[in-house]
């Protein structure tokens, strides 16, 4: 891999992440309420719905920063801004077939992808420049 495909790359492996780690959390949170449970939420769930979340949005990010070899910020914000519009508009359960309120239910919508994309965006520059960090800090390293 040259120097030029490296953060074209690592967006590329965060998007993907961020994708995959999506769906599992949907479908993790589809298998746990289920009839086995008569419909009732374990307790242990809302303890592990954070750090999960946790993981969901910073990981890709991290990825995404530890790979590339340059511009960490750059290629973590585009990781959370394309995963996340990818996932909420492909993937996900959030937009239905038929849209029944009118030309401001499609501009709440849309409202709701940018910004959400973008806040995923931050969060996940935010993790790509610590992972930027802890590759570049020598002391991490050892003799």
């Amino acid at each position: 891999m040259t120097r030029q495909q490296a953060p074209v790359a690592a967006v590329i492996l965060g998007v993907a992440l961020a994708t995959a780690l999506r769906y599992g959390r949907e479908e993790l949170q589809t298998h746990l309420i289920t009839p086995t449970y008569g419909g009732v939420v374990p307790n242990w769930v809302p303890l592990l719905s954070a750090p999960i979340q946790v993981l969901v949005i910073l990981a890709p990010g991290f990825v995404s920063g530890w790979v590339a070899s340059r511009r960490q910020l750059l290629c973590g914000f585009l990781t959370g801004l394309f995963g996340s519009a990818l996932y909420s508009s492909v993937i996900g359960t959030h937009w239905p077939e038929e849209v029944t309120g009118g030309t401001s239910e499609v501009l709440f919508r849309i409202t709701w992808l940018v910004s959400n994309s973008v806040s995923n965006g931050l969060f996940a520059a935010a993790a790509a420049g610590t992972a930027q960090l802890l590759r570049s800090n020598n002391r991490w390293r050892g003799p």
